[in-house]
Parts: C-alpha cells; structure tokens; sequence
C-alpha cells in the first residue's frame, strides 16, 4: 500500500513561514510565477490569513515570499560551478534562513 499524500502540506507550510514573518503567496506548480492576481497585495505575514486564503486543494502550489526589505543573495551553481566559493571570497557570512 503506497502513501499518496505530500510528505507536508504545502499551505501549512506557507502558515508557518507566515508566522515566522515572511510574507508568503502561492506559486505555480514547478515554478517562480505568481498563482494569484495581485500577489503583492494577497501576500501575508498572518498565518490565519494564509489557512483561509491559500487554496486547499492545490498542494501542488509553490510557496513565493516577498522580498520587499530583505536581502537575497541568489548563488546560482548552473552558471559558475562555483559559486559558493566564489560567495565565500567574500568573508564570513552571518547565519540565515537559507533555501
């Protein structure tokens, strides 16, 4: 007998990066774009907010975050195959989310 279901709930998920203060949307599946019109203004930081909005029955959405007044540091390993060492040149980092 196989499990078909997600190894987490993805809108659970979005609720707690939610209540850890990142202001979250749905993704479309496999991707970066937006799943919802005005994702600007859907995006919450209120995990209530997110167990109403989110849509329950697309587990397969992405999580998006909004970056307005973060930091992001985007090392991508396809263009320079290293590229964290090249990230590390620059001095010790401080810990941080990472993804």
């Amino acid at each position: 007998m196989t499990n078909s279901q997600p190894a987490y709930n993805t809108r659970d998920k979005a609720a707690s990066l939610a209540g850890r203060g990142f202001k979250v949307f749905p993704c479309k599946p496999g991707g970066k774009m937006p799943a919802v019109t005005g994702w600007q203004e859907w995006a919450t930081d209120v995990p209530g907010e997110v167990l109403m909005n989110w849509p329950a029955d697309r587990d397969d959405y992405n999580i998006g975050i909004s970056t307005d007044g973060l930091v992001v540091v985007d090392v991508d390993l396809y263009k320079t195959p290293n590229g964290v060492a090249e990230l590390n040149k620059l001095g010790p980092l401080p810990r941080t989310f990472t993804v």
